[in-house]
């Protein structure tokens, strides 16, 4: 059985964990989470959760082998295959 694996891989200094919906977007002056990464097993299943995100109308970009996927506030996700 394969595990998705969630890790944060870029978290400014400082990083408050309250969270508040109706927040604007941060600002290189926030502090902030930059990025999160999910390993997925194969290229293919990047390339679909992508094209998911993307088909729900959030900002995709593909980069070397990964896709970067992020959120109304900034926040992005990196898929990665694990193959």
């Amino acid at each position: 059985m394969r595990y998705s694996f969630f890790r944060p891989t870029r978290l400014k200094e400082n990083f408050n964990s309250s969270f508040t919906f109706s927040a604007p977007p941060a600002t290189d002056a926030d502090a902030r989470l930059l990025e999160w990464e999910i390993i997925v097993p194969t290229k293919k299943d990047a390339d679909e959760a992508a094209r998911h995100v993307k088909a729900a109308g959030y900002t995709v970009k593909e980069e070397t082998r990964e896709w970067i996927l992020t959120d109304p506030w900034g926040t992005s996700l990196r898929l990665v295959p694990e193959k």
